[in-house]
């Protein structure tokens, strides 16, 4: 039987932290998801996506991974309700005390269609040492 990879594992967690810390702010509507297909039907509520981490290799055995997030909220022809919007999710994610180093702010354009509102939110890195395989 294959596991997932031990980022993706750490993934996973992540955005189970960052859901729980969205329901305890009341934000049980805001989608967090690594498939940008969802952001343009989840935006109005909000949508937070995750890419694949950045990786460094600092040392042979050591790797540290530093996970990225998109938080996107719309519609684009309400830009006070978009600000709203990022601001309490945000919140929520400062109130969890979860490990974040910044938010940018920030904009996603689907195609054909105006930019939606957003911020760059970049966790600090975690380190991690390779897992040995048997």
């Amino acid at each position: 039987m294959t596991t997932d990879p031990p980022r993706y594992r750490h993934y996973l967690a992540l955005k189970a932290a960052v859901e729980a810390a969205l329901s305890d702010y009341g934000l049980d509507q805001v989608l967090v998801t690594s498939d940008p297909a969802d952001i343009e039907s989840a935006a109005r509520h909000g949508v937070i996506v995750f890419p694949a981490p950045d990786l460094e290799f600092p040392t042979y055995t050591q790797i540290e991974v530093t996970h990225e997030a998109i938080a996107i909220a719309g519609p684009p022809d309400n830009l006070d309700h978009a600000w709203k919007t990022l601001d309490h999710m945000l919140e929520a994610l400062i109130q969890a005390n979860l490990n974040m180093k910044s938010a940018t702010a920030d904009s996603f354009k689907p195609s054909g269609t105006p930019p939606l509102a957003g911020y760059l939110i970049t966790f600090n890195p975690t380190t991690a040492y390779k897992e040995r395989t048997t």
